[in-house]
């Protein structure tokens, strides 16, 4: 049985303590829930209760010390990630942490070091990845790769009224993971910057060179009136479009349609964001440390994208 614990208990917290309900739902031979710590006592007790943990904690040290854990996930304050994070790593323990780990590529780097010299198993939460619709577009691409490889995305993340200065470096970058997963190393960066319509943020308009000879285009619109994040991906003679937010993949070869998929009538919201394959993804992690998933070098890469993007114009990558 594996034993998890939960650090904090925001509002990204519930979305994993629902997927890691359900996943004990299902499994409840199979996983222990033992414990959610917050310094908010209230939170932790209403969490605690909410969504069936164990023991609940105010304080981190003394949870570590009490419980036998087998991984923790850290739902932590998003400039606070990278700092929390390197706290824990005397103690051991497997880690998903939330994205970005850190708020600069460098600082992430420097957390990326000190997990290799330490030797941890960790996951960093990218769940765009793991959403189904996505799954069944990498599934696709992967069963002939050679012949299916992507060449060109195009991506667009809209929101509304998402006003706080580090957006790409704190919400834009989930749409990178699945953009260097596809096509690669980064070369080059061009980007446009130009105000929202409401005046009120930067909307930005990259172009992304990839060395391998991919390109992907991306719109980031926090203030464009709606919310959107779809990915559209192309290779030869086929167009796939993901549209994660509303879980629905539709691929067509050769402008015929080959899939179409949206998700059972009734399925979980956690399930539809790929949290639940998330959080499945970090317990195979536990044992089995060959499973392809996100790391901190993955959103170190993801930063560092978002820093050129940030910059605006035209941003050479060293290798």
């Amino acid at each position: 049985m594996k034993k998890i614990a939960v650090l904090g208990a925001g509002e990204h917290s519930s979305l994993h303590c629902a997927a890691l309900k359900a996943v004990k739902r299902q499994d409840p031979e199979g996983l222990e829930l033992s414990a959610i710590c917050s310094r908010n006592e209230a939170r932790a007790q209403e969490f605690q209760k909410r969504f069936g943990f164990i023991h609940s904690y105010t304080d981190v040290e003394k949870m570590l010390s009490a419980e036998r854990l087998d991984g923790l996930i850290l739902m932590t304050p998003e400039d606070r990630n990278a700092e929390i994070a390197q706290t824990l790593l005397p103690h051991g323990i497997p880690l998903l942490i939330e994205k970005p780990p850190g708020m600069s590529s460098s600082e992430a780097r420097s957390l990326l070091l000190e997990i290799q010299k330490r030797g941890i198993k960790h996951m960093t939460s990218y769940n765009r990845r793991f959403s189904p619709a996505f799954q069944k577009a990498l599934n696709w691409i992967e069963e002939d790769p050679a012949k299916r490889r992507p060449v060109y995305m195009l991506t667009r993340m809209l929101r509304h009224q998402r006003l706080e200065t580090y957006f790409v470096k704190g919400t834009a970058i989930h749409m990178f993971d699945p953009v260097l997963l596809m096509l690669g190393e980064v070369s080059r960066v061009d980007t446009v910057v130009a105000s929202a319509a409401s005046k009120r943020c930067r909307h930005f308009y990259p172009g992304v060179h990839f060395r391998e000879g991919g390109y992907a285009e991306l719109v980031i619109a926090p203030d464009a009136g709606i919310v959107e994040e779809s990915y559209e991906i192309h290779g030869p003679n086929y167009r796939i479009f993901v549209d994660v937010w509303r879980c629905q993949v539709s691929i067509a070869v050769n402008d015929s349609v080959v899939l179409e998929w949206g998700p059972p009538e009734g399925s979980l919201r956690e399930y539809h964001d790929g949290t639940i394959n998330e959080t499945l993804a970090f317990l195979s992690l536990l044992e089995d440390e060959t499973i392809t998933i996100p790391t901190v070098a993955t959103g170190a890469a993801g930063l560092r994208l978002a820093e050129a993007i940030e910059t605006g114009g035209i941003v050479e990558f060293d290798r």
